[in-house]
Parts: structure tokens; C-alpha cells; sequence
């Protein structure tokens, strides 16, 4: 096949040619390569939801977490092997897809708690109130700190 090429190349019209396909492979590498720069190649994105995108450093620390909290449950660590092996990083980016997926949705829907029904509900909480006062506040000290006073 070189020999092919060598000889097909040697006259003037099979120079052209070469030179006309060789010019189409670097133009489009060039388009595609530069392409993928600008439209962030190599992003550090797992999965993108939305708008929202979970990082690679977002699964990692899901992912971790939930391995030792799995470990601690069985009473032995769990290696990553023993992870991979059982499937749980697939469910574990599929929870966390899920969970993104969720929150997604109830932004569009413009679901929500305001801050201050939050600390309404908080301050309003017994056990909260019953903590204050073994720490000696009270709750209008706790209420200014919520109101971020």
C-alpha cells in the first residue's frame, strides 16, 4: 500500500491529490481538536443534570462516605475492589443523579423553605429550646444568630 501511495504520488496529479487529502486530515483535526478545547474537554464533570453539573471531586467525597459508612455497618472496611465488584459506584452516582435530578426539578417548579421559615421552625423546636437553656441562651439570642445579626 506505500509503494501504491510512493508511486500514485511521484507524478504532478498525484501530488495534488495527496496534498489536497493531507490538507483535509490537518484541517479537520485541527476544527475537532480545538473544538473539544473550547467546549471544555476534559471537564472534571461525572454527569451533567440540568444546569448542575456533580464534579469528580463531588462523587469522590459521596462515594468515600458512603463506603465508610457501609463499612461501619458491616463491621469491616470495604475495599474499592469489593465496591466495584458488588456495583456500588453505579448506584452511588445513580443516587446521586437521582438526588440532582430531584433538586433540579423543584428549583424549575421554584419549590423551596425560605431561610426564615427555617428558623421559625428551628427555633420553635423543644429540643431546641430545651438545649438553649442547658447552655444558658436564649431564644431571641439564638433567633438573632439565625437572623445573621
Amino acid at each position: 500500500m506505500l509503494r501504491g501511495l510512493h508511486k500514485a504520488s511521484s507524478t504532478w496529479l498525484g501530488k495534488a491529490v495527496m496534498a489536497v487529502v493531507m490538507g483535509f486530515l490537518v484541517i479537520s483535526f485541527a476544527i475537532w481538536g480545538i473544538g473539544d478545547i473550547f467546549r471544555g474537554f476534559g471537564r472534571n464533570a461525572v454527569a451533567t443534570i440540568g444546569d448542575t453539573e456533580i464534579s469528580v471531586e463531588q462523587f469522590r467525597q459521596f462515594y468515600n462516605d458512603r463506603l465508610q459508612q457501609l463499612g461501619r455497618q458491616l463491621g469491616r472496611p470495604i475495599t474499592p475492589d469489593d465496591a466495584r465488584a458488588r456495583g456500588l459506584d453505579r448506584q452511588i452516582l445513580g443516587q446521586l443523579v437521582a438526588e440532582t435530578t430531584l433538586d433540579e426539578e423543584a428549583k424549575k417548579l421554584r419549590l423551596g423553605v425560605s431561610e426564615a421559615d427555617i428558623a421559625k421552625r428551628i427555633t420553635a423546636d423543644p429540643s431546641f429550646r430545651r438545649d438553649l437553656r442547658k447552655l444558658g441562651l436564649s431564644t431571641t439570642s439564638a433567633e438573632g444568630c439565625c437572623d445573621g445579626k
